[in-house]
């Protein structure tokens, strides 16, 4: 069972444009990172990263959410083990750094 103290130190210590861009390549534009999308696949420039709200969508495929949304949409978790994941990213747990 994940606690609320847990989801809430993930937050506070995760980044969503950092963990994305770990994984894709995106263009900075504004207040936004702009690139192609990793769930649809499509060459376009349709997915884009709010720095500030934290928070990603695609104008393609219409997927969009927070941290722990896209590393259940990338990873293909449910929400649990999407939070397990980022907790031992961030170290906020024991065992294996993801």
């Amino acid at each position: 069972m994940v606690d609320a103290e847990l989801i809430e130190s993930v937050m506070l210590k995760g980044n969503l444009l950092e963990l994305i861009l770990e994984h894709i390549e995106l263009k900075p534009n504004d207040m936004y990172f702009e690139g192609a999308c990793p769930f649809c696949k499509t060459a376009q420039t349709s997915f884009v990263v709010n720095k500030f709200a934290g928070m990603f969508s695609c104008e393609n495929c219409h997927k969009s959410g927070d941290l722990f949304k896209f590393v259940e949409l990338f990873y293909d978790l449910d929400f649990l083990n999407a939070v397990a994941f980022l907790a031992r990213k961030y170290e906020l747990v024991p065992g294996p750094k993801a």
